[in-house]
Parts: C-alpha cells; structure tokens; sequence
C-alpha cells in the first residue's frame, strides 16, 4: 500500500488573505498535526476508493461524535525522501473492526524540520486538490450500518450513541423495504 492517509480540518490548511499565498497556518500545524511524543497517527491505505472507505470505516468507528470529515493521502515515497519514518502500530488503535487495526501507522522520531516538510506536503495537496477526500456524517454513518449489516461491527461497539440510534433506525428502515 503506497499511501498513508490523515485526518485533517481542510480549513485550516487555507491561506487567509493577509498572508503570502505560499504561508501555513500556524494552526494547520497545531491542530492538524499535533504530536505526541515525536509521533502522530496515520493510516494505510491504497488509493482507491474502495480502501479509503475502509480506511474511514476504522475512523469512523472509534469517533465521538461521528462529524464530518476530511482527510488527505500522503505518498509514502514523499515520506521517505523527507526521511520521514513510519511504522506498523496495529496496537494503538481502539477500532473495534479488528481486521483493520493492522492499517494503523505511526510517523514516528519526528523532528520539527520533518514535521514542516510534511506540513508543506498538506498544503500543496489541499490547495491543489490533490488527494483530499470528504467524507459527511450520512457517508460515514452509511459505512457504518453497511459493516453492522456485514456483522463487521456490533451496535454495542459504537463510542458514539447518538450515531448508534442513527444506524439502528436506518438499519430498520432497510428492513422494512
């Protein structure tokens, strides 16, 4: 799998008409990238839509509350001409669709510089729409009953009850037609 994928507030990511078209946000960094300890959670994933889905189907299902979401697709190789380096941190995950959690990654060791050059990667792809992706609540809530409906996921895993009550009616509207 060739990307890893990151959730991220696309407005953010914008430049505000004071700046110079080429600046970050300070809060693109902060927000977006927060670290902890020299690390910050991704995802792999193929570039198919198909595998974002099952990317955002793993988000998805550990959120409270379930809210609209965009992400964007980083090149591992962009990773590694950065000297950025990843690994595979299936445990740190609270998905409860287990199969998943093997997609989980960390950027791991991250120094500033680093964290500026993947910053720099963000931008670029934001504002050139490039591999960002947004996904609604209903998008969401829909992978959701479809991977209950699959017995991928049980009502009594969601950390979102609101969401819950949301699939469990649209599961029984399904029913019923």
């Amino acid at each position: 799998m060739e990307h890893l994928l990151r959730k991220i507030n696309r407005g953010y990511w914008k430049s505000k008409p004071s700046m110079n078209p080429d600046d970050i946000r300070a809060d693109a960094v902060t927000m977006c990238l927060r670290t902890n300890n020299d690390t910050l959670s991704v995802w792999q994933c193929r570039s198919t839509n198909e595998d974002i889905r099952e990317v955002m189907l793993a988000i998805a299902s550990t959120m409270d509350p379930i809210e609209t979401m965009n992400v964007v697709l980083i090149k591992k190789t962009d990773l590694n001409a950065n000297s950025i380096a990843f690994e595979g941190t299936p445990q740190e995950t609270e998905t409860p669709i287990k199969e998943l959690s093997n997609r989980h990654f960390t950027l791991i060791n991250l120094t500033a510089e680093q964290l500026c050059s993947l910053a720099r990667q963000i931008a670029t792809n934001v504002r050139q729409n490039i591999d960002i992706y947004r996904f609604t609540q209903k998008k969401l809530l829909t992978f959701m009953a479809n991977a209950v409906e699959d017995g991928r996921l049980r009502l009594n895993q969601f950390y979102d009850n609101a969401a819950r009550l949301k699939v469990e009616k649209k599961l029984k509207t399904k029913s019923r037609n």
